[in-house]
């Protein structure tokens, strides 16, 4: 099966092919452990070289696993050995537009290195700690609920697990023999870890706000999948989230905002000039409105 990696490839190679100066030599033993997965004219591709075109693809082709794109991927490179040995032979390099070219290259990975080190320096963890400090000042709690149901495919099978609660029954134990819902049946219905309301789809939220710890539905509840009996067991005020859980979220909203910063300052600093606009030569009424069309002609 061929799998067509589009046009973007080639960009992503011309990268590769830029910033393979910045390669450290590897050492022995991780040289006699990267594969050598194709030979062109005596030029070697190891797997190393095919792990850093997968990593460098967009994400819509990252979702596939590498073994998947193995394939393409070791022609995509053995086609840039030849094409890249060709273009050599045949002087591109002295070429106008390929000095151009990678020229502009060289300024847009010079930028990324220089924001990329920028960025990791003002990322302090002071920083992200009083980022952090601000969300937890702004939280507000919420009420948060555990509650275990038992899912059936009509509501007369559900009116009937209700009158057999009524009559003493055990509701984990009537979970684990009726419930659609396996992965909760076999925790006696338990719904894991408590839950805020608008995790839950919209009847079922309504449905368990509406009763206290340790009441059951009067009344089976409908949703898109099918009957629930429902019974709350605890409630508790939700707390803020710990800053390791949060840190990622963290990091990339102050990584956006630390951006903005060293434009700003780079831009404080810098005489910048723009010339203005003039009209192409013409009649002289570029930019007004057109005039009205003429009224007809009366006969």
């Amino acid at each position: 099966m061929k799998f067509a990696l589009g046009p973007v490839t080639g960009l992503v190679l011309a990268c590769l092919a830029l910033t393979a100066c910045d390669k450290k030599a590897p050492d022995e033993q991780a040289k006699a452990e990267d594969a050598v997965v194709a030979t062109v004219n005596g030029q070697k591709i190891r797997q190393s070289d095919v792990t850093e075109l997968y990593d460098a693809l967009p994400g819509q082709y990252r979702q596939l696993p590498i073994d998947f794109l193995q394939d393409q991927l070791v022609e995509r490179l053995v086609d840039q050995k030849l094409v890249t040995a060709k273009a050599r032979a045949d002087g591109t390099e002295k070429d106008a537009k390929y000095k151009e070219r990678l020229s502009q290259a060289k300024d847009q990975i010079l930028e990324d290195v220089w924001l990329s080190k920028e960025i990791d320096k003002r990322l302090s963890p002071e920083r992200l700690k009083k980022a952090y400090d601000e969300m937890v000042a702004e939280f507000k709690p919420s009420t948060e609920f555990k509650a275990s149901h038992i899912l059936v495919k009509t509501e007369e099978e559900g009116r009937q697990v209700i009158a057999d609660l009524a009559k003493g029954a055990d509701f984990a134990a009537l979970a684990r023999d009726k419930s659609l819902d396996k992965g909760s049946a076999a925790e006696g219905g338990d719904l894991g870890d408590y839950f805020a309301p608008d995790k839950m789809v919209p009847e079922f939220a309504q449905a368990v706000t509406a009763l206290k710890p340790g009441e059951v539905s009067k009344t089976p509840v409908k949703s898109q999948y099918g009957w629930h009996v429902i019974k709350v067991v605890d409630t508790r005020q939700s707390t803020p989230p710990k800053l390791e859980d949060v840190e990622a979220q963290i990091r990339e909203s102050e990584h956006d905002k630390v951006v903005q910063e060293i434009l700003e300052e780079l831009r404080s600093k810098a005489k910048i000039e723009k010339p203005t606009p003039t009209a192409d030569a013409g009649s002289g009424h570029e930019g007004e409105d057109a005039p009205p069309p003429a009224e007809p002609e009366a006969k």
